[in-house]
């Protein structure tokens, strides 16, 4: 439900307004919203004030990619890195936008900025603990599971939940032996 999601976000941003993953997909899912020409209108009012605002330039190039204006999009991206160059979201959405027109050279080269980026970046508290931590709840959900002993050995979105991760693992054992 792509009014849940906003609603998410922007709680999200509400707690932290620095985290750049939710301000970063917010601007996606809002560019998704029908009405996005009149957005588009908006933004662009808005930039004509305020030309040199990398936000506003991110938030334009994200309405481009939601239009499949991949051009427009990376224009706008590389305007918002100009203006801010440690910009990651823009950096990985331009690395995003050249893929789609198959410049995956420019692609690869995009990304790997943007994840030299974030590693200068150094750690952020609001990453800590990967998304498994995130995926239960947080710290606070995965202490209550450790108070009742519920461990997961897995991640379902990437190895799949605990039962299918102790069966593989039971299948390697069965093997070795």
């Amino acid at each position: 439900n792509l009014a849940a999601a906003i609603s998410h976000f922007q709680q999200a941003l509400r707690i932290d307004p620095d985290f750049e993953p939710a301000r970063n997909n917010l601007q996606r899912a809002l560019a998704m919203r029908p009405g996005t020409e009149t957005q588009t209108g908006a933004v662009q009012k808005e930039l004509e004030g305020r030309p040199d605002d990398p936000e506003l330039r991110f938030k334009m190039g994200n309405l481009h990619l939601s239009k499949r204006q991949w051009d427009r999009a990376i224009a706008e991206f590389e305007k918002a890195l100009t203006l801010q160059p440690e910009f990651t979201a823009a950096q990985n959405n331009l690395a995003m936008a050249y893929e789609k027109i198959d410049q995956v050279e420019e692609a690869c080269r995009c990304y790997r900025q943007y994840v030299q980026k974030g590693i200068s970046a150094g750690k952020r508290p609001d990453l800590v603990g990967g998304g498994l931590v995130r995926s239960v709840g947080g710290w606070h959900a995965l202490k209550g599971l450790r108070k009742i002993k519920a461990y997961m050995k897995g991640d379902e979105r990437i190895l799949g939940d605990s039962d299918f991760v102790d069966a593989v693992l039971q299948s390697c054992q069965d093997e070795y032996e």
